[in-house]
C-alpha cells in the first residue's frame, strides 16, 4: 500500500490530477473470484472439448500432461461442472464488476491500485489470510480479476520495492482507451525508470 501510494505521486510528477476515488463494484472479493473461477472452468472445460475433438485426452491419458492446478481445479474440484445457475450468477456479479468501473471511469481517466494485496511470498507459501480475513490462497491476494472479467484495458507495472522484491501497480484504462493505459505506464516509467533495478534480481 505505501509502495504504491508513494508511486502514485509519479503522475503528478508527469503532470496529472490525482484523487483518491471509491470504487464500488457492488460486490465482496470472494464473490468477484468465485465468478472469475465459474468462467475459468468454462473456458477450460471447452478448451478440453476441443482439444478431444484433436485427439488429445486431457480428461485420461493426457491428464499427467496437465499443470497439477488445472487438474485439481478444473477436473477433480468439486464444482468442476459449472450449472447454468452458477453462470448466470457468475454473469450477474460480472455485470456489477463492469457498472462499478464504468461509474468510476466515466469521472476518472484512469484508475491506479495495487495489483497484489499482499506483499512478495516464497514460492510455495500462498498466504491464507489479507488484513486478518480469510482468502483463498491460490488466488484470492490477486487483485485483477475485475479487469480480467470487464474487459477494461489495464497494465501491471513496477511501483518499486519492499525488501528487495518488486510491488506492482496496476493501472486500469476506460473501455478500449489501451492507449491511455499504456502512455500512463510510459509516462510512470519515465518519471520512476525501473530496468535497471531488475538487474539484481
Amino acid at each position: 500500500g505505501e509502495v504504491v501510494a508513494d508511486a502514485v505521486d509519479a503522475f503528478e510528477d508527469a503532470g496529472a490530477t490525482v484523487e483518491e476515488a471509491e470504487v464500488d463494484l457492488g460486490c465482496e472479493q470472494s464473490e468477484v473470484l468465485e465468478a472469475f473461477y465459474t468462467f475459468a472452468r468454462v473456458r477450460w472445460q471447452s478448451l478440453f472439448d476441443a482439444l478431444e475433438r484433436q485427439g488429445f485426452d486431457p480428461r485420461g491419458a493426457d491428464r499427467e500432461k496437465l499443470r497439477p492446478v488445472v487438474v485439481e481445479t478444473i477436473l477433480e474440484g468439486p464444482e468442476s461442472e459449472v450449472t447454468t445457475r452458477e453462470y448466470k450468477r457468475a454473469d450477474r456479479t460480472r455485470t456489477r464488476v463492469y457498472d462499478g468501473l464504468q461509474e468510476t471511469l466515466d469521472e476518472y481517466d484512469l484508475l491506479v491500485s495495487p495489483t497484489l494485496s499482499v506483499l512478495p511470498f516464497a514460492h510455495g507459501e500462498e498466504p491464507t489470510e489479507v488484513d486478518g480475513v480469510e482468502i483463498e490462497p491460490l488466488r484470492g491476494w490477486v487483485l485483477t480479476q475485475p479487469y480480467n472479467m470487464s474487459g477494461h484495458p489495464a497494465a501491471s507495472i513496477p511501483a518499486g520495492f519492499v525488501d528487495g522484491l518488486p510491488v506492482g501497480m496496476q493501472v486500469a484504462g476506460r473501455g478500449y482507451a489501451d492507449e491511455t493505459a499504456i502512455a500512463a505506464s510510459a509516462a510512470f516509467e519515465r518519471e520512476r525508470p525501473w530496468h535497471d533495478a531488475y538487474e539484481r534480481l
